[in-house]
């Protein structure tokens, strides 16, 4: 197992609601969705270890309601012939700038592939921003909401339910240096089940930490 330095241990900051902030009605989304792949050797051969990816089912950002796009994306089912990307959510979304769509704020809706057993884990907080180094201001991201697979929406400030695989939540800033704007990365709680038995495992996601394979943290 390889063991994270000090500078890569798990520190949170819950994504808070902010009404009067959190984006409503028509406006900028990004859609990703967390899926799993085989990790593969350079001839093919199967590694061991697993492999995350990240499928973006639409153009980069589109203008939609979420009240509206959400409930028809539920069932949502990877192609097969889907271009994946191994770009594990961090996140790189500047803060507005006239004329420039691409910078709008926007809200982020994260799925998780409904062809594996897994969900946000039950009473958790689903997605928290990660603490580093870069100042942090606590609205870059507000609002973060739970939609279960029956359609039913949480109030931000929840913790997950029960069968829940979509989160959304506004993103409004990111802090600049001197070369660009800083990513934010998040950290994920998941519960992946078994499923002839129904146990679940809880996990924390942190995408920054490298899979090496052989017992590595993901």
């Amino acid at each position: 197992m390889t063991i994270p330095s000090s500078e890569d241990i798990l520190t949170d900051a819950p994504i808070e609601p902010d009404p009067a902030k959190a984006l409503k009605g028509v406006t900028w989304i990004e859609h990703r969705v967390l899926t799993i792949l085989p990790r593969l050797d350079k001839d093919g051969s199967p590694l061991k270890g697993l492999k995350f990816a990240v499928d973006v089912p639409k153009a980069d950002t589109f203008r939609a309601d979420p009240l509206d796009y959400i409930p028809k994306i539920l069932d949502y089912q990877i192609k097969p012939d889907s271009t994946l990307t191994d770009r594990m959510w961090n996140i790189e979304l500047p803060n507005c700038e006239p004329g420039a769509e691409e910078n709008q704020p926007r809200i982020l809706i994260m799925q998780l592939d409904n062809d594996i057993d897994w969900e946000f884990s039950p009473g958790a907080p689903g997605v928290t921003a990660k603490v580093e180094k870069v100042p942090q201001d606590p609205l870059e991201n507000c609002s973060l909401f739970f939609v279960d697979r029956d359609g039913k929406w949480t109030q931000p400030g929840s913790e997950a339910p029960q069968n829940c695989r979509l989160v959304y939540w506004s993103v409004l800033a990111r802090p600049k240096n001197d070369v660009g704007y800083y990513a934010r990365r998040f950290n994920f709680y998941i519960d992946f089940i078994e499923p002839e038995t129904g146990q679940r495992m809880r996990t924390v996601f942190d995408p920054s930490i490298p899979d090496q394979g052989g017992g590595s943290i993901p």
